[in-house]
């Protein structure tokens, strides 16, 4: 395209072409070209800003954090970011998961064992062997 600014084959045309193959987040805008995040971010938002790009939808992180904004080319409305899960049942999930796993009785059983040596520390007993040597 002649939108190159003035460059044979400029950063934004590695980011119009590669949105032209598929819709993508930056970091995987990134994998594909290359180029650092910083330079993908400010060219994802420069296209966006002039209407040769937009939020097409938005994409689980592979770590914890947001969603990740899902680029595609061409004009168009940016899709609004998802609300956010409430605490309670993002609690709720990774105890049922815990539970499936097996983890959540282990975990139950460890707080209960801390919060017992705790209560017989603050009376002044030793709780293991050990505490009576580091009085």
């Amino acid at each position: 395209m002649s939108h190159n600014f003035g460059r044979p084959y400029s950063v934004n045309d590695w980011v119009e072409t590669a949105l032209r193959a598929m819709p993508a987040t930056i970091r995987e805008l990134t994998e594909i070209t290359g180029r650092p995040k910083g330079t993908m971010k400010h060219w994802l938002y420069k296209l966006r800003s002039v209407g040769w790009a937009h939020v097409g939808g938005w994409k689980r992180s592979p770590g914890p954090g947001k969603k990740q904004p899902v680029f595609k080319a061409g004009p168009g409305k940016d899709k609004p970011p998802p609300p956010n899960i409430p605490l309670k049942d993002s609690v709720d999930r990774s105890r049922a998961k815990a539970r499936q796993d097996g983890r959540y009785e282990f975990q139950l059983a460890k707080a209960r064992a801390a919060k017992k040596v705790a209560r017989i520390r603050k009376r002044g007993i030793p709780a293991t062997p050990f505490d009576a040597l580091l009085r």
